[in-house]
């Protein structure tokens, strides 16, 4: 499918996409890039952002999460 640009930056999701993601009025969506694409994909709850953020290959997440509570932690003591 082809959508055109407007000289505002906005394009119109054809009909067939929105009622394949069940997109409504006042939706949102969230829109990640891929390489050379972008992604659409409806913005329903906080594990609808998972991707967006680009996250470097082979990092430790049960250390960055221990790090983080240790960080915080350590600057609620400071109050």
């Amino acid at each position: 499918m082809v959508a055109t640009l407007s000289k505002n930056g906005r394009i119109t999701i054809p009909i067939k996409i929105r009622k394949m993601l069940n997109l409504k009025a006042k939706d949102k969506v969230v829109l990640v890039r891929r390489k050379e694409s972008i992604v659409i994909k409806p913005a329903r709850d906080i594990l609808s952002l998972r991707g967006v953020v680009p996250v470097a290959e082979g990092q430790d997440f049960t250390q960055i999460r221990q790090q983080t509570i240790k960080n915080i932690g350590a600057h609620n003591a400071k109050e």
